[in-house]
């Protein structure tokens, strides 16, 4: 982290690099799995994640979206990645 970047900090600290992950519960309907996915991958969606961290935006792309999450992807998230040609 650049100086400057916290109040009272003086010197470029490293951090770790951090993403996006969404977590539903498994009792949410596949419908809502599918419309949550859709919006944050919307122009809208992506436009507002940029607006809360622009770096990570840059980097949240379709195909990177569903990887390295370290559970399964939501049955509504999944439909939605199939749709659009993601995820075989």
């Amino acid at each position: 982290m650049p100086v400057g970047t916290y109040k009272g900090q003086e010197k470029e600290s490293p951090t770790v690099c951090a993403g996006i992950i969404l977590i539903l519960n498994a009792g949410i309907p596949e419908n809502v799995g599918y419309q949550i996915t859709k919006l944050i991958n919307s122009p809208e969606g992506r436009k507002k994640i940029g607006a809360i961290h622009a770096d990570i935006a840059k980097e949240f792309t379709l195909d990177k979206a569903f990887k390295d999450l370290g559970g399964p992807l939501h049955p509504g998230a999944e439909r939605y990645y199939r749709e659009v040609g993601v995820l075989k």
